[in-house]
């Protein structure tokens, strides 16, 4: 639901590189143009694996609570007061952060199609608010399997439009655009909230239930 209703975010702030990769493809535009989305997913995957694992170790030391709270009040600070949350400094990132697009450039010049998957690859490494929302949830699946697939499952929710930007293009008005991007922040809120009930331990299931920490605990008052 976050990369769907996000897609219109996606499309601004790439859409110009989507629509470069299938010109870069050769005689293989469209296949070049999937390539490129694959390569985009796999690197939001292979970062929820490393946050998932990040998070399944939290979750041993006895923290899952406290962090499943925390990350769904940073998700609904950036909905209601987003001036609160700090601009990270990036310092020298902003040096690597220009390597990366040179290196993206020069894929294109390559004209083939594994130039499309590495571009799409590099992709997934440039700052995007909406992919650290949305790593923020994979963390909280506290497994790096689970992580994932959590963020592929993202990646996938941005491709009807990503995809479409070639095919549909008249059809996405701007108040039409204006809807999906006003419907982010609900998303996003939704989520904030579900990860706060989800750290009360509420004893709800699928929303708020038991968290395996506080199973063990009981378990060994019961000993």
């Amino acid at each position: 639901m976050i990369g769907l209703a996000g897609s219109f975010h996606c499309g601004g702030m790439c859409g110009p590189l989507a629509l470069a990769v299938p010109t870069a493809g050769g005689n293989h535009p469209r296949t070049a143009g999937l390539l490129y989305q694959l390569g985009r997913i796999t690197t939001y995957s292979v970062i929820g694996l490393v946050l998932g694992g990040l998070g399944f170790s939290v979750s041993a030391a006895g923290w899952q609570q406290g962090l499943s709270i925390a990350l769904g009040v940073v998700m609904l600070a950036a909905v209601l007061t987003p001036a609160l949350v700090p601009t990270p400094k990036l310092g020298d990132y902003y040096a690597t952060l220009n390597k990366l697009k040179l290196a993206m450039r020069q894929q294109l010049k390559r004209r083939n199609l594994l130039a499309g998957y590495t571009v799409g690859l590099l992709n997934g490494f440039l700052p995007c608010g909406l992919v650290y929302l949305a790593l923020a949830g994979a963390m909280a699946t506290y497994h790096p399997l689970e992580g994932a697939a959590y963020m592929a499952a993202f990646g996938l929710g941005t491709l009807p439009l990503m995809i479409g930007l070639t095919t549909l293009g008249p059809l996405l008005t701007p108040a039409l655009r204006a809807r999906f991007r006003a419907a982010v922040p609900y998303v996003v809120g939704v989520m904030g909230v579900v990860l706060i009930l989800r750290g009360l331990d509420l004893g709800i299931p699928y929303l708020s239930p038991v968290l395996p920490e506080t199973v063990q605990a009981e378990v060994e008052v019961c000993h």
